[in-house]
């Protein structure tokens, strides 16, 4: 835009000169300018022109504007981005605001002209437009040059920055000739390690050619050429029919046999600086592309060849070209730095293989591990440890017969109403606060929970691992669950109770289903623990003759009396009160607390019960 601008350098129109080929009729009207003025407006500005020691030439006018006195169009002063120049002279105001944030250096104080967005309104047609153009590629001009510059300078970085990164295009796509959408990521690796490695020897072939050709062993120089010819003719059928197994035989073959060609002719191991080592990477490629079982015949052949070249190498001696010593010297320490170099990349390469495959393995098992944990956790949840455990190595049923077991029964008073009432988040919130309040007392003492049942809870002492002390664990349990009970339901403005029944007794354990199985109890015990709970007093432990015995040297009990159990006919109940050394200062005060619920469940020797306070009568299976 700026070297348009400054093709089109703003002046007056002027008239051509006279000539005599054309007529009066069409030539100007108007005198041409002086050539001092022209020559004026193209030299450029005052300070250019005082920088080469020129004077300032006087402000001539065309006589056609003279009267007017309107100065001539001149070379407006470069801005430091922009080159443009416009019909002022000079710096304007416009100009300094289009270019200001390219401004590093003051301008020097010249007269104020009349901006060159707003021509003269004599200069029409194509004088009015250069000016109107110069001064919007003033502007645009800065600003589209500083935007390219940037652009330019961050791709130049990001170049710099991928260099390294990446490698080179033309690498990829011959690493890339031989591969299929459907290898898999280790076959693609391998077809391009096979593919490159064959490039790298084959142009390593380049020394002994010009070398042996030089010293006109000609044939000597020809093995290592017909090895060129040969890879490129394999690399260009591989790229064509994607036969990566001939692909792969044909190189190890080449690898295998034509260094030790190229010994032979040279006359033996001393003239032909051991290439024949060169052949080692036939056995160690087969290692890496075919596998290691097949990888064995492809060593025994080197093995085999390096034996036949050691038998004839006297007779190939005798008849061995002239080669300079140091030519000798030269191509040993290459040839055992090629294969050094050669047997060390694929060490690394294995090591590196080696040691993503343990990272991938430590990866999965601690994914393995994980997962086994979060199985375990759920099974856990389910099942007791041991029967989880026994679960996870034995077949059939599991089933156990204990001979004393003391099981517990407690439900929540007025639960079910009281959920007519709540919103389903709000009752299983509340559940769920009750319950894992529970669960914690239960294994804070060492009772298995088995199941709960809507609003009802079940839990034994002395399974699976038997314990002695399987009376006293249900008892401080249950003397627990009241103010555990309490304390989850403070924050809802409800008075909750509780009813608890306890049992001990003989029962059998084992786990049944096998689509979302449960370990579950059965025995009289069981049954009788359920009756106990289910007319029990609310906000009390009811307990059986029989847990009445084991519990009565440690904990205080009081007489309920007769009443009608359902399956079991009357039967005489108690009420577990607490500790003994709790009560001890406090007997008067809880026997006149718990003096209502004995005389009104007190029953006469006639055996008649009153009606239970519960309204629900819930049946906990087959109990």
């Amino acid at each position: 835009m700026a070297a348009r601008c400054d093709s089109r350098r703003a002046r007056a129109p002027s008239p051509a000169p006279p000539d005599s080929s054309t007529s009066s009729r069409d030539r100007p009207t108007a005198p041409a300018w002086p050539p001092d003025a022209i020559r004026a407006h193209a030299q450029g500005s005052q300070a250019q022109r005082r920088r080469r020691g020129a004077a300032p030439p006087a402000r001539l006018q065309p006589p056609s504007l003279a009267a007017r006195q309107e100065p001539p169009p001149a070379k407006c002063r470069p801005a430091r981005r922009s080159r443009c120049r416009t019909a002022g002279r000079g710096r304007t105001a416009a100009h300094r605001a289009n270019s200001g944030r390219h401004r590093s250096r003051k301008a020097p104080e010249e007269p104020p002209i009349a901006p060159c967005s707003k021509p003269s309104p004599e200069l029409t047609g194509d004088a009015g437009r250069r000016t109107r153009l110069c001064a919007w590629c003033r502007a645009s001009g800065a600003l589209a040059l500083g935007g390219l510059w940037t652009y330019a300078r961050r791709m130049r970085q990001l170049r710099v920055r991928w260099a390294w990164r990446r490698p080179p295009g033309w690498l990829r796509r011959l690493a890339e000739v031989g591969a299929l959408p459907s290898d898999s990521e280790e076959l693609r690796v391998r077809k391009a390690v096979l593919v490159l490695s064959s490039t790298l020897m084959a142009s390593l072939a380049f020394v002994w050619v010009a070398t042996y050709a030089a010293l006109g062993l000609w044939v000597s120089a020809a093995i290592p050429f017909a090895y060129q010819v040969a890879s490129a003719a394999s690399i260009y059928m591989f790229a064509r029919a994607r036969r990566y197994r001939l692909f792969r035989t044909s190189q190890l073959w080449m690898s295998l046999l034509l260094p030790f060609a190229l010994q032979w002719s040279l006359g033996g191991f001393r003239n032909s600086s051991a290439v024949c080592l060169w052949a080692v990477t036939s056995p160690l490629g087969a290692l890496l592309f075919v596998g290691a079982r097949q990888a064995t015949p492809w060593f025994l052949a080197f093995v085999g060849l390096v034996a036949l070249s050691a038998a004839i190498d006297p007779a190939l001696a005798a008849g061995a070209p002239n080669i300079p010593v140091g030519l000798v010297v030269a191509f040993f320490a290459l040839t055992i730095l090629g294969v050094a170099a050669t047997v060390y990349a694929l060490l690394q390469y294995f090591v590196r293989a080696r040691e993503r495959a343990l990272a991938e393995l430590a990866r999965e098992h601690r994914l393995l591990e994980r997962e086994q944990t979060k199985s375990e956790r759920l099974l856990l949840n389910v099942l007791p440890e041991p029967v989880a455990a026994r679960l996870k190595k034995e077949e059939g049923v599991i089933a156990d017969a204990f001979a004393g077991v003391t099981v517990l029964f407690a439900d929540i008073v007025g639960f079910t109403p009281l959920s007519e009432r709540l919103s389903a988040a709000d009752v299983v919130a509340l559940l769920d606060r009750v319950f894992a309040g529970w669960d914690a007392l239960a294994a804070h003492h060492g009772v298995e929970k088995i199941k709960t049942i809507g609003d009802a809870y079940m839990a034994a002492g002395g399974i699976p691992l038997l314990r002695d002390d399987h009376p006293k664990a249900i008892a401080e349990l249950a003397l627990a669950m009241g103010p555990e009970l309490a304390r989850s339901a403070a924050g809802t403005g409800l008075a909750l109770e509780v009813r608890i029944g306890i049992d001990t007794g003989p029962v059998v354990a084992g786990v049944i289903g096998r689509a979302k199985f449960i370990y579950d109890l059965w025995g009289d015990a069981v049954n009788t623990a359920s009756r106990m709970e289910s007319q029990a007093v609310p906000g009390t432990i009811q307990v059986t003759p029989r847990a009445y015995e084991l519990l009565r040297e440690r904990y205080e009990l009081r007489r309920r009396g007769r009443i009608e159990v359902k399956g079991k006919g009357p039967m005489t109940t108690y009420l577990l009160l607490g500790r003994r050394d709790q009560h001890a200062g406090s007997a008067s005060r809880d026997r006149h607390d718990h003096a209502p619920h004995s005389q009104a469940i007190t029953i006469a020797d006639d055996g008649q019960t009153p009606a239970s306070p519960k309204t629900e009568n819930r049946d906990h299976g087959n109990r």
